[in-house]
């Protein structure tokens, strides 16, 4: 049985990354197994009932325990252990915040559900809407990213993480003092009239251009709260991370500066009309629901040395070769609503 944890700061990939490549070999769904909870690294042996201001009305970690856990231990290590059915998946949904005993994953519900793959797209005026964009309005959205000034991946004031006890939390943490910034484009949906609900492992296709040499660019999924919460006022206007990854930029810088002839490509000093780069990667993955009167806010920011750092460390250490005041610089970054055009080609 694999235990993937929704908020995990320290191994969010691994679980699941596993799960994956032994899947295929079960062809008789009844060998691997995968729990998704709402914890944070190793909260499946603690208090699961919250995480950090998140309320989930019972104790997640101990139902776990005792309906799944113990069950699937008791088959497999107890002689005349009682049959007992185990779900090859189980899967906590934040939003409705219920179990779901699911066949597969991922799933759309329990039983006889198709999954869609749906499309969310960059609109102009920062709108990220199911229909995609018009091709006669403004075709991109573009910031200065600046390194003197680095975008935080916590609230100030920041202190060594590992000294205190919140390390745990800094993916829930409420992002709104991040997405307000100008060196941050957040692309938002209007308020949502029924549930949305996203399970499995969501790819972002990112079409960017920069007139620096390189870029790295952290996405967010945002679960946006209104700003009266009745039931738990504190949470009020809270912004949520689901779901955020890393797109690596700086191994390709090369790329940046001259992928093709420059007679193909329009050059001026604006990333707007630098050549675009496209981008593809993917979240972990996540069982969500985002509820009525709620939005669904994509934040985008480029982060020259991402932070926390344990997320560009290399194994070993010694390998590593930091970035220096030298090797960066002030630039201007560009995020294209469209895939091509006339003077930019992939």
């Amino acid at each position: 049985m694999l235990v993937h944890t929704h908020w995990d700061s320290d191994d969010i990939y691994g679980a699941m990354a596993v799960y994956k490549a032994l899947k295929p070999k079960d062809v008789a769904n009844d060998k691997v197994f995968l729990t998704l909870g709402p914890w944070y690294h190793g909260q499946a042996i603690n208090d699961g009932s919250s995480f950090s201001a998140l309320r989930f009305n019972s104790d997640t970690s101990l139902w776990f325990r005792r309906e799944i856990l113990r069950p699937f231990l008791d088959r497999y290590l107890k002689d005349e252990a009682p049959a007992t059915a185990i779900s090859p998946v189980a899967a906590f949904e934040t939003g409705t915040n219920t179990w779901q005993r699911l066949e597969g994953w991922p799933a759309g519900c329990e039983w006889n559900c198709a999954i869609h793959p749906t499309n969310l797209y960059l609109n102009q005026g920062l709108q990220l809407s199911f229909n995609p964009p018009q091709p006669a309005l403004a075709p991109f959205d573009e910031y200065i990213s600046d390194p003197a000034t680095p975008v935080p991946y916590r609230v100030r004031a920041a202190s060594p993480e590992h000294n205190r006890p919140t390390w745990p939390q800094w993916l829930v943490d409420d992002r709104r003092e991040m997405s307000g910034r100008p060196d941050v484009l957040t692309f938002k949906t209007a308020v949502l009239s029924e549930p949305l609900k996203i399970g499995g492992q969501p790819t972002t296709d990112l079409s960017a251009s920069t007139n620096g040499t390189d870029s790295d660019w952290i996405v967010k999924l945002i679960d946006v709260y209104p700003e009266e919460v009745a039931e738990q006022p504190s949470v009020g206007g809270n912004q949520l991370m689901i779901g955020a990854d890393i797109f690596r930029g700086h191994a390709t810088a090369r790329a940046w500066r001259n992928p093709y002839p420059s007679s193909r490509i329009s050059r001026s000093s604006t990333a707007s009309s630098r050549c675009r780069r496209r981008i593809m990667s993917s979240f972990p993955d996540i069982a969500s629901w985002f509820r009525p009167s709620r939005h669904a806010s994509l934040c985008m920011t480029v982060i020259r040395n991402p932070s926390p750092p344990i997320f560009s460390r290399p194994n070993p250490p010694i390998t590593a070769r930091p970035f220096s005041a030298s090797t960066t610089r002030r630039a201007q970054r560009a995020l294209w609503n469209c895939l091509s055009s006339p003077d930019h080609e992939y």
